[in-house]
């Protein structure tokens, strides 16, 4: 009876590698969307997707950061902007604290995935925002 095993003791071994299974699919699912940003868009593809006639994004020599002058009044400017935080994946409050910000406030910045976002305001002249890749 040494070499035997009962029954139900190898239906609890099964169970406990099928669980296992399952354990590695669901660690392996969830490692797969946290990828690394492996399909996070790059500072070149935002770049080159934002850009419209009336604003231009400047992508960097390193071409992992974007210079961005944002103008009041124009649309075509406030259109790249917006392109810009969806296409970065910024959450909502970004636009907003930017938006918000007056010319004694300084340079300011915040970060979200993978992103990081550094702006500051003269009072005459458009926003100079850079949108850098960490």
């Amino acid at each position: 009876m040494s070499g035997m095993t009962c029954p139900i003791q190898k239906e609890a071994q099964m169970r406990g590698w099928k669980l296992a299974g399952v354990g590695v699919a669901v660690g392996a699912t969830i490692l797969a969307g946290c990828g690394g940003g492996a399909d996070r868009a790059s500072a070149e593809a935002v770049a080159a997707k934002c850009k419209n006639s009336d604003s231009f994004p400047t992508l960097s020599e390193d071409k992992k950061s974007i210079d961005f002058n944002l103008y009041s009044r124009s649309q075509g400017a406030e259109d790249a902007f917006n392109c810009i935080l969806k296409e970065t994946g910024a959450p909502s409050s970004v636009s907003s604290k930017v938006k918000q910000t007056r010319p004694i406030d300084g340079t300011q910045t915040t970060k979200w995935d993978g992103w990081e976002l550094s702006w500051s305001y003269s009072g005459s002249g458009p926003m100079k925002l850079i949108f850098e890749q960490v």
